[in-house]
C-alpha cells in the first residue's frame, strides 16, 4: 500500500488551518502522514496543530523558530517516511478523494511525478478548474518547459506529487521567497532527466485566493537591492539551465511576464515601476519571440506596449 507524505509549512495560519487539516484527516484513503512545521507562529497555530496531532496519529508536528516557508519544508523533508510526497499550503485544501486517486494513479502507472488538476477558489465563493481533460505523459524536459508557460502546470509544488527517492538531496532555496517552488521542481527535473511524468485530469487541490498572500505584499516583493524577488528566482533558474539556450529564452520570457504581472503593485511608487519596466524591456524580445502558447502574439505585444508607458 502506497504511503503518502503531505508537507505543510505553517506560519500564523490559524484562520484557515482547521479547514486545511480537516480536508486531509477526513480523506477516504488512510495510508498517509501529515508533516506540519510550525514556523515560529505568533498566533495559536501551534495549539491547533497539537490538538489535531492528539486526535490523529497521522498528524506530526514540528516546531522551529521562524525561518520561512522554504526552511519549514526542508525540515519536513528530513522526516518523510512515505513513498510519495506532496505539498499543501496551510490556507488551502485537498479534495476528499485526492489521496485515494493519487495512490491509485501511482499504483497503476509507471510514473515518477504526477501533475494533477486544481481549482482556484475566489473570495466570492466561485471556483475555476485548471487542468487537462485527459491523461498526458511528459518527459522531464517537456514538463520543465510547460512549467514556464502553461497555467495548468506552472511551478507550484501543491499540484505535483513526487516519488520520495527523487527528493533525496534536493531542497528548497531558503534565500528565495518567491518562485522557490518552481526552482525546487526544476532541480528535481534537471537532476532526473529520465523520469516519467503523468499529467492527470483528476482534480486534487483547491487553492484559495485569499487576497492577502505574502506574494502580493509590495513591501516583500523587492529585496534590499530593489530587485523584484521573482526576477531573482529567475536568475537562479538561468544558472540552473546555463547550458540550455531554449530554456534560457523561456526563463527570460517568464521574467518579463512576472514583472508585467506584478508592476501594478507599485502604482504608488512611479520610480520603482519605471525601474522595473526598464528591466522588463530587456526581456521583451524573448517574450515576443518564444512562442508561448498560453498567450497570443497580439496579447504579448499589448503587454509590452503597456509596460513602455512606465518609462
Amino acid at each position: 500500500m502506497i504511503k503518502i507524505s503531505v508537507i505543510i509549512p505553517v506560519y500564523n495560519a490559524s484562520r484557515y488551518l482547521r479547514r486545511c487539516l480537516d480536508s486531509l484527516c477526513t480523506q477516504s484513503y488512510g495510508c498517509f502522514e501529515i508533516l506540519c512545521v510550525d514556523d515560529g507562529s505568533a498566533d495559536d497555530s501551534l495549539d491547533v496543530l497539537q490538538h489535531y496531532a492528539a486526535q490523529d496519529s497521522r498528524v506530526k508536528v514540528i516546531h522551529q523558530a521562524n525561518a520561512g516557508a522554504s526552511a519549514a519544508r526542508n525540515r519536513a523533508l528530513e522526516e518523510v517516511q512515505g513513498d510519495v510526497v506532496g505539498f499543501c499550503d496551510a490556507d488551502d485544501t485537498y479534495h476528499p478523494e485526492a489521496l485515494a486517486n493519487i495512490a491509485k494513479i501511482f499504483s497503476n502507472n509507471e510514473c515518477d511525478v504526477l501533475v494533477t488538476a486544481y481549482e482556484v477558489a475566489k473570495p466570492d465563493g466561485s471556483r475555476h478548474r485548471l487542468g487537462r481533460e485527459a491523461e498526458y505523459e511528459y518527459s522531464a524536459r517537456e514538463l520543465q518547459e510547460r512549467i514556464m508557460y502553461d497555467s495548468c502546470v506552472r511551478g507550484f509544488t501543491w499540484n505535483k506529487f513526487f516519488k520520495a527517492h527523487l527528493l533525496e538531496g534536493v531542497r528548497f532555496d531558503e534565500h528565495l521567497s518567491h518562485c522557490e517552488d518552481m526552482y525546487f521542481v526544476s532541480q528535481v527535473l534537471k537532476r532526473n532527466p529520465e523520469i516519467k511524468v503523468l499529467q492527470s485530469p483528476v482534480c486534487t487541490y483547491a487553492y484559495f485566493d485569499n487576497g492577502d498572500s505574502v506574494t502580493r505584499d509590495p513591501q516583500k516583493l523587492l529585496n534590499e537591492e530593489g530587485e523584484l524577488m521573482y526576477v531573482v528566482a529567475m536568475q537562479k533558474m538561468r544558472e540552473l539551465y546555463s547550458d540550455d539556450s531554449l530554456m534560457n529564452q523561456l526563463i527570460r520570457a517568464t521574467s518579463f511576464r512576472l514583472i508585467a504581472e506584478n508592476i501594478k503593485s507599485f502604482a504608488d511608487s512611479p520610480e520603482t515601476a519605471r525601474a522595473l519596466a526598464a528591466q522588463a524591456m530587456e526581456f521583451a524580445r524573448d517574450y515576443l519571440s518564444c512562442g508561448l502558447s498560453e498567450y497570443s502574439f497580439i496579447k504579448r505585444l499589448r503587454r509590452c506596449l503597456r509596460l513602455r508607458r512606465h518609462l
